[in-house]
């Protein structure tokens, strides 16, 4: 009984609504309803396409950032290989006493060679034993920073070492480092390499024309997550360390 008498209630109800309006909000709900739904569902569709598409950009362009800097890092690459191979260095190199004449022979050798870049600031060479055998001499750092590099190059062998410094004159410069082996005897190591870069090289060359927005930032960071350059200079480069995600 309770319900009937709560129908008969909305039935009064509904007849006291006149059928214009009646008709009217039948139709609104008709009509907007379906383009409600559809705009919502095409505004997702859409907002999910233009995310794919940046996000497929950004790979992109990262892509080709990270072939543009292993091109460029070759360079420096090659021009180590052919220090280290040429007669001039094994010879340095392998004998138990260091002399002028075969430093003025490697000396010759190397201004015969062709700096790969002006941002290639200083080349430096020592024996097995550390000591420095051949150094241009254009700008230094401090006896222990310089022992824990050639560590480094120690422990990344065989593959290159990459490490920031900031020298006596206040540059910021990164090293490339490695072994150097004998030619005759391939697993003989005998010395080490070092080509000092301007870090500038990195943040205002490689980096310089690349933006993912305003609020964005590329830096070079080392596989162990310590920071070697970056776009943002007020990023303190190597003495901030990252947390890398492990695969």
């Amino acid at each position: 009984l309770t319900k009937t008498r709560h129908c008969v209630k909305q039935t009064n109800l509904l007849r006291t609504i006149k059928i214009r309006n009646r008709l009217l909000c039948i139709f609104l709900f008709i009509s907007l309803v379906p383009v409600t739904f559809i705009g919502f569902y095409a505004y997702t569709v859409y907002t999910q396409s233009i995310n794919d598409k940046l996000e497929r950009s950004n790979e992109q362009a990262l892509y080709l950032l990270n072939q543009n800097f292993i091109t460029e890092l070759n360079i420096f690459r090659m021009y180590s290989d052919t220090i280290s191979v040429s007669d001039e260095c094994q010879q340095i190199l392998t004998n138990f006493t260091l002399n002028e004449q075969d430093v003025q022979a490697l000396n010759d050798f190397r201004s015969r060679v062709p700096f790969p870049s002006i941002h290639l600031k200083n080349l430096r060479i020592l024996d097995r034993n550390r000591n420095i055998v051949y150094d241009l001499g254009y700008d230094d750092i401090d006896a222990e920073r310089f022992s824990q590099i050639v560590e480094e190059i120690d422990e990344t062998s065989p593959h290159d070492s990459l490490q920031y410094i900031h020298t006596y004159r206040s540059s910021d410069k990164i090293i490339i480092g490695r072994k150097i082996y004998s030619s005759t005897r391939l697993s003989e190591h005998i010395g080490y390499i070092l080509i000092y870069l301007d870090e500038t090289f990195f943040s205002n060359t490689l980096f310089t024309n690349v933006s993912f927005g305003d609020e964005s930032n590329i830096m070079l960071v080392r596989g162990d997550g310590y920071i070697i350059s970056s776009q943002e200079r007020s990023v303190p480069v190597s003495y901030t360390h990252l947390t890398l995600p492990t695969k």
